[in-house]
């Protein structure tokens, strides 16, 4: 007949905080060796902080990292434009999701979500070691307007405006001149300007 054993056993659904350490790279003196592959709310937090970690400070560093390596890779993919935000647009959604969730970022995975049609190219653009990006961290939502939105500012203005703006033309960049149109401009802001 069957017998019941006593095991022990790890209830990973239950698990408060996972991390990973390289020890060859701790061992080089490198700045970055714990990741954190799970871990949310006052456990979580608790638990760093007893470690001496900081990698809110490395998740927000890490994500700015993404953000500029993605949008560089769009920009030399020779890309449509239309393929190109859609490419962004499907990064800011993949990481924003991951960051409400508090997945930790898996580069390969993420390479075949974003870009689906070449994985394999964002993938080792994504793996460079002169790059240095960090697997495992949770993206940082703060980090990742740049990808669906523009931002500039002069001496006399400031200017924000989605990327589909761009896509409907409610937004319009003349290249001859140099000179963006704005359209649909809202009855608030329009009486400001009559009245100048």
């Amino acid at each position: 007949g069957l017998s019941i054993h006593d095991s022990p056993h790890l209830d990973f659904g239950a698990l408060q905080v996972a991390g990973r350490i390289d020890i060859t790279a701790w061992q080089n003196g490198a700045e970055r060796y714990i990741a954190f592959l799970k871990g949310r709310g006052d456990l979580a937090g608790w638990f760093k902080r007893f470690l001496g970690c900081t990698d809110v400070v490395i998740a927000l560093k890490e994500t700015k990292k993404l953000v500029e390596t993605l949008s560089h890779f769009a920009d030399t993919q020779q890309l449509e434009t239309r393929e190109r935000d859609e490419l962004l647009e499907r990064a800011h959604l993949v990481l924003e999701e991951m960051g409400e969730s508090g997945a930790a970022l898996d580069l390969q995975s993420v390479a075949s979500q974003i870009f689906p049609d070449a994985p394999q190219k964002l993938s080792e653009t994504l793996q460079d070691e002169a790059l240095d990006l960090a697997s495992g961290f949770v993206p940082d939502k703060r980090a990742l307007k740049p990808l669906i939105r523009f931002r500039a500012s002069a001496e006399d203005w400031k200017l924000e405006f989605e990327r589909s703006g761009l896509r409907s033309g409610a937004v319009q960049y003349d290249k001859a001149s140099n000179t963006l149109v704005l359209t649909n401009v809202p009855e608030s802001l329009k009486k400001l300007l009559l009245e100048e």
